[in-house]
């Protein structure tokens, strides 16, 4: 599972469900989510991930909230998670962190690293706006920059790797995941994309897969203990020993299109998939080997996200709640949720303790907003942030 979050008990942690402890939404940039099938528009703006993206403002109406603004959040026990966020919907501006030991009780500050934060079309190669955590000392924020930190924020270290870090998950074994996007510096229109490994105390990446010509949307990366996965426009590739060989399966997503992979454990995974109009989930027993549809006869945005719990359960975002099933997709129910806000990601670090990053319409205007579960999605409360 993402948490990501996209992710958990200390028994979790041992295993190194990666994705499931680094719980955190993806960059907000508009490429992010979706394909649009119409004739491509005039080319927009470059973004900080190197790629045309449409500039975003809210409504001239509707004033700037005020306040931390949560963009991503990640997990190691159900107790010690943190909070990447900003002071206001913002561009440009400085990224905060908030850390908490006691669920949410209480929170501290800590250190972020030195640069700006990416929102929509704004940045620098060096900002970041997604952030994972493998245990109580080791982090890392990206996207599309890397910095890494060994003693829990007090120092960041900018890492410079060739091109834009799109995602990034620790794994077992001590080691760390990232995959970068070289298209800004591929040339001819190609778009290589690279799978690069660190132990997770060191900051050595080495490549461990390269894809020559992967293109648009950035490709998805799960890792769950030993195991890895990359699901992209091309394929599904799978990785059952710490990354150090692949292995291509058939991929359950249409071809150019990619989707989002969220592995449950080193059996159950769990997909979603953009058609182009609309999008659905699917799941695997046999570790992505193969996938089964579990549309349920329902339809959702391709910006929907799936969270899996296990094979038989999972929720997918949508406006105002949650669609969840509990027979492995054959049908689902609406589990409503955030008070009409839209959950664009949601993650589960063990089969109890979740979160969704929320976007929800105030009368002050687009707030962003952080929820927990506590009984594996039946109910949810707002997480409140220290006065920034």
């Amino acid at each position: 599972m993402a948490i990501a979050l996209a992710a958990l008990a200390a028994a979790a942690v041992a295993a190194g469900c990666g994705t499931r402890p680094a719980a955190t939404s993806a960059p907000r940039p508009s490429t992010g989510s979706g394909v649009n099938q119409s004739p491509a528009p005039a080319p927009s703006p470059t973004g900080p991930f190197g790629k045309p993206v449409e500039p975003v403002s809210l409504p001239p109406t509707s004033p700037t909230p005020s306040g931390f603004q949560p963009e991503a959040v990640t997990a190691v026990s159900d107790s010690q998670y943190w909070v990447l966020g900003t002071d206001g919907l913002c561009s440009g501006c400085t990224p905060l962190i908030w850390h908490t030991t006691d669920a949410g009780q209480t929170f501290s500050s800590i250190p972020a690293p030195p640069t700006q934060f990416a929102n929509y079309s704004q940045g620098t190669a060096d900002s970041v706006s997604d952030l994972r955590f493998a245990d109580g000392d080791d982090g890392w924020a990206f996207g599309p920059g890397l910095w890494a930190t060994h003693d829990d924020g007090e120092q960041w270290q900018s890492i410079g790797l060739p091109g834009d870090v799109t995602s990034l998950e620790p794994g077992a074994g001590g080691y760390v995941y990232a995959v970068v996007d070289l298209c800004a510096v591929g040339g001819g229109g190609a778009c290589p994309v690279e799978v690069v490994r660190s132990t997770a105390a060191e900051d050595a990446w080495s490549v461990v897969l390269k894809l020559d010509d992967e293109g648009a949307p950035a490709p998805s990366l799960g890792v769950h203990g030993a195991d890895v996965w990359l699901l992209g426009a091309t394929g599904l590739w799978r990785s059952l020993d710490d990354g150090t060989t692949f292995d291509e399966l058939p991929t359950p997503c249409a071809a150019e299109l990619g989707g989002s992979i969220d592995p449950v454990s080193a059996s159950t995974v769990w997909a979603f998939c953009p058609t182009g109009n609309m999008g659905g989930p699917w799941v695997s027993t046999d570790g992505g080997g193969s996938f089964s549809s579990a549309y349920g006869g329902e339809a959702w945005s391709n910006a929907a996200e799936v969270g899996g719990l296990s094979a038989s359960t999972a929720f997918v975002t949508g406006i105002g709640g949650l669609d969840e099933t509990d027979d492995g997709g054959t049908s689902y129910r609406v589990v409503p949720a955030f008070d009409g806000g839209w959950a664009r990601w949601l993650g589960f670090t063990d089969p109890s303790v979740g979160y969704a990053l929320v976007t929800t319409q105030l009368p002050a205007g687009s707030e962003d907003q952080l929820w927990r579960t506590n009984d594996g999605g039946a109910g949810w409360a707002l997480i409140a942030f220290p006065s920034t």
